[in-house]
């Protein structure tokens, strides 16, 4: 996934490495970059800016809750609860 600070190195790491499995499967570079530009090409024409995902508000994290509630740490301790997928659960 980009990230907002990397994309572009992220892009052209991500381009490069499609011109490296097309040129592996026997294709020749120079016909790899012709086709790349004609799809951006089409990319840019299909491109519905209503979609731009970048200006849609981001939605908040929400925080996994905490397991170092003073009864989870003390039966944790006598083998009364189980930590189960980062939750403790008593029992």
């Amino acid at each position: 996934m980009l990230d907002a600070e990397n994309w572009k190195v992220d892009l052209q790491s991500g381009l490069s490495d499609l011109v490296d499995q097309a040129v592996r499967a026997g294709v020749k570079s120079d016909e790899v970059f012709v086709v790349m530009a004609e799809m951006l090409e089409v990319v840019k024409q299909d491109w519905n800016p209503d979609t731009n995902l970048a200006e849609e508000p981001r939605r908040e994290v929400i925080e996994e809750p905490a397991n170092d509630w003073p009864a989870a740490v003390n039966e944790l301790g006598k083998g009364r609860c189980h930590v189960i997928g980062g939750l403790t659960v008593a029992g």
